[in-house]
């Protein structure tokens, strides 16, 4: 048991320090949390714009199609 506890000790000791990166994890996982944040606003402009653009295009095709339908 006490061999098992000072394993996940080892594991966990390493852990932290792969995260603090020798003094420089602060600023590189600010660095990849920002460029995450940037790669999402991206993702979500870009599809509301889809979106957006497909709408526009339906309205467009019912006008010139003459079904009937009104664009007001």
């Amino acid at each position: 048991m006490a061999e098992a506890l000072s394993s996940i000790g080892y594991k966990l000791s390493h852990f932290s320090e792969f995260m603090a990166m020798g003094g420089y994890g602060f600023y590189v996982w600010s660095c990849y949390g920002l460029g995450l944040v940037v790669l999402a606003a991206l993702v979500m402009y870009y599809r509301r714009r889809l979106r957006q653009a497909l709408r526009d295009q339906v309205l467009r095709d019912q006008v010139t199609s003459g079904d009937g339908t009104t664009c007001a």
